[in-house]
């Protein structure tokens, strides 16, 4: 028997894992929006345009972080 959440599905990305990705939006607190299949990524301290390599932090049902590597 399961407890807890379920498992979160069809979620492209894994915490710990590094990806590069393109700033494609800013968000109102400043940081950068980048999406990794359709699936939002913030990255604090990236400029929209930039094509930067990140590694996951932390991953949500709807959303990660991530930071500059």
């Amino acid at each position: 028997m399961a407890f807890g959440k379920p498992a979160m599905k069809n979620v492209p990305v894994e915490a710990g894992k590094e990806y590069e990705v393109t700033i494609e939006d800013m968000g109102k607190g400043g940081d950068g929006i980048a999406r990794i299949d359709g699936f939002v990524v913030f990255v604090p301290n990236a400029e929209k345009g930039s094509v930067i390599n990140v590694k996951v932090t932390a991953v949500k049902e709807k959303f990660a972080f991530a930071e500059r590597v």
